[in-house]
């Protein structure tokens, strides 16, 4: 939190505690003005003698004494950042990692959409796993997945809690993800930067596949029709015009030189007017001028005579993914976890209430026979020679029991 810094003024003597207003604005005036946070601070911009440098704004830590009237108010704000669990996605090959932060008391991990962890494979379940906090513990809870939820090598039965330390890698499905919790600021619109990581993981897959994974935007009708622009370069924008230099050039003569501007940002599509002569229209709809619209899937765009569509493979797998049943996998399915990882030296402890949560080790493809000695051990002596002193005595107690008869 923000440290407030006081002082004794004119203002407060006024009523108005920590509100400072300026020669030129009212007591009453300031107080409409000023958020009722700000009120309850009292820092004062201050000759460069006195205060520590921020900027170029000296701040005091306390200040004692009246306060010349009409000084101007300054806040010093804290750069501290709460801990945060951050998920980053360690299967596939990506060129910038996959990875979101959040600071939630639950965060669900599942391929269906409102998840808050989106891993759109068919080996994750719709709902498959949780993160809940626990204090200042995280535990990992399997929520009835089909294919089980593993913190390291061991399997969680469902709804069994389980403690998981920073770095420690767990498994969804085939998808392994590694928890860290760190000192971090959380991920800026998370829904958003989620999708982010199930559009990712999707393109690698088509990539892989040898499959198209890029936009194309299509003239639908006009004298272009047919012709195509692939949106291959994330965060680039795509100009469509008549001039020579546009990336998707039209002959439409109604079309401007730069008529609209396309972009991918955020798994969505934008479009902007750029002013064109004639206007554009999306879905019906003017676009204002200068302005980026998104861009729904299955909308039109209209400039002049020519009106354009949208392919996004991407997205279109996605919608399948999620909609799709879970897929079993077979017990011989192996599933590597990352060499880099940070490997755990035990297992943490269950949560689990009443006990130690019952957890199932991974079954092994190929169990390993235990080496077989070269030769009788201690134990096997002993073993042997009570045997023997046994069965002598046994011997020797029937031979007695003949004898008295």
């Amino acid at each position: 939190m923000p440290r407030a810094l006081t002082s004794t003024d004119s203002a407060s003597k006024a009523g108005v505690p920590g509100s400072l207003p300026t020669t030129s604005t009212s007591v009453s005036t300031a107080n409409r003005l000023w958020p009722s946070a700000l009120r309850s601070c009292a820092c004062v911009m201050l000759p460069p003698s006195l205060g520590s440098r921020v900027g170029r704004t000296r701040l005091v830590p306390r200040v004692r004494g009246p306060l010349p009237f009409g000084q101007v108010l300054a806040i010093a704000v804290s750069t501290w950042s709460p801990m945060a669990l951050t998920v980053v996605v360690r299967s596939g090959d990506h060129p910038s990692p996959l990875k979101i932060s959040l600071d939630a008391p639950r965060i669900v991990i599942g391929r269906g959409e409102g998840c808050e962890i989106r891993l759109p494979d068919p080996s994750v379940s719709h709902r498959h796993a949780s993160i809940r906090q626990r204090g200042s513990d995280y535990v990992v809870v399997d929520e009835g997945s089909t294919n089980g939820t593993f913190v390291g090598p061991v399997r969680l039965s469902p709804q069994a809690p389980r403690m998981v330390r920073s770095g420690e890698l767990v498994r969804v499905g085939r998808i392994w993800l590694e928890l860290t919790v760190e000192s971090v600021r959380t991920t800026d619109e998370p829904q958003l930067a989620t999708r982010e990581i199930a559009l990712a993981l999707v393109s690698s897959a088509l990539a892989a596949q040898g499959e198209a994974a890029a936009v194309k935007v299509i003239v639908r009708e006009g004298p272009d029709a047919g012709k195509e622009l692939a949106l291959t370069e994330p965060g680039r924008t795509y100009v469509v015009g008549r001039g020579q230099g546009a990336d998707l050039a039209l002959t439409d003569t109604d079309a401007s030189r730069r008529h609209v501007e396309i972009s991918r940002r955020g798994g969505a599509l934008w479009v902007k007017d750029l002013g064109s002569k004639n206007g554009a229209e999306l879905a019906e709809t003017a676009l204002t001028p200068n302005k980026d619209t998104p861009w729904p899937r299955g909308k039109r765009v209209k400039l002049g005579s020519t009106w354009l569509g949208y392919e996004d493979p991407v997205a279109e797998a996605l919608v399948e993914l999620e909609a799709g049943s879970d897929e079993k996998m077979r017990d011989q399915d192996s599933v590597d976890p990352p060499t880099s990882a940070p490997k755990s030296d035990s297992p943490p402890p269950s949560m689990a209430e009443g006990g130690s949560a019952p957890i199932a080790r991974v079954p092994q493809k190929s169990p390993q026979k235990r080496a077989e000695a070269g030769g009788f051990r201690t134990a096997d002596l002993v073993i042997a020679l009570l045997a023997l002193i046994v069965l002598t005595a046994s011997v020797v107690g029937i031979v007695w029991l003949s004898r008295m008869k």
